[in-house]
């Protein structure tokens, strides 16, 4: 079942500043293992409602893996985390947007 990978983003202040004297940010990833899911007909048409499009979940098997991260690649593609779901099980459902292909990913 948990045969995909999720690479959870994280940005985070190092406490230094960059040569314009703006603070400078670490970005944390971490790849965990996870099942991709679809997303459902309902929620898709409530979340169209404010504007925002989900593009897919991502399950993994303990929501103690889960930081708090903001973002996430899946197969090359950068999204941003829209809400995260905790079932009655130790998993998680992330549920993801705003799919975009990144350079670095």
């Amino acid at each position: 079942m948990f045969n995909s990978i999720i690479t959870l983003i994280k940005t985070v202040p190092n406490g230094t500043v960059d040569s314009y004297g703006d603070p400078a940010d670490a970005v944390i990833e971490r790849d965990l293992f996870c099942a991709i899911l679809s997303i459902g007909q309902t929620e898709f048409y409530q979340a169209q409602t404010i504007g925002i499009k989900p593009q897919l979940k991502a399950v993994i098997s303990d929501y103690l893996d889960y930081h708090d991260e903001e973002e996430a690649v899946v197969d090359g593609i950068r999204y941003k985390v829209l809400r995260t779901y905790r079932e009655m099980s130790n998993e998680l459902e992330i549920t993801l947007y705003g799919g975009v292909r990144h350079a670095d990913a």
